[in-house]
């Protein structure tokens, strides 16, 4: 009796390709990942020193607002205007919502020199647009020489 092997049918073998594939999205995505904290980090913010902080754990529905020492508001490398600042964070709280993430939150990371109004004028934007998580960014002290 002979037996028609059919084009389903796999040798055994171990496919590579769909594997580098993987790897390779995978690496792509940590490498712009890592590019866009440094950038954040590179806008010449420093945060105020803190004796006692915690890094909160990053979720996907998180955004970083940037205050400079001037005041203004940077958002992922765009320049935000305030009255704008209250209609963009319902929106992006909106989206979130229809990702079925009710855990939309806003991280300040405010120059630790900046006015403390310009601060506030931020909480009262999350606040008007619903925004239940506000997270403020420090760094830490540095240790004491010995």
């Amino acid at each position: 009796m002979r037996f028609i092997k059919h084009p389903s049918e796999g040798d055994g073998a171990f496919q590579l390709a769909p594997l580098i594939d993987i790897v390779f999205i995978v690496l792509v995505f940590f490498i712009v990942a890592s590019t866009l904290r440094e950038a954040e980090r590179a806008m010449g913010i420093t945060p105020p020193v803190a004796e006692n902080t915690v890094e909160p754990v990053r979720k996907p529905f998180q955004i970083v607002v940037n205050i400079a020492r001037d005041g203004t508001i940077v958002v992922n490398k765009d320049v935000w205007e305030m009255p704008r600042l209250v209609e963009r964070l319902k929106a992006l709280k909106d989206y979130a919502a229809a990702g079925k993430d009710a855990n939309f939150s806003v991280i300040i990371r405010a120059d630790g020199q900046t006015v403390h109004q310009n601060v506030m004028n931020v909480m009262d934007a999350c606040i008007a647009a619903g925004v239940e998580q506000v997270w403020f960014v420090t760094v830490d002290k540095e240790p004491a020489s010995r």
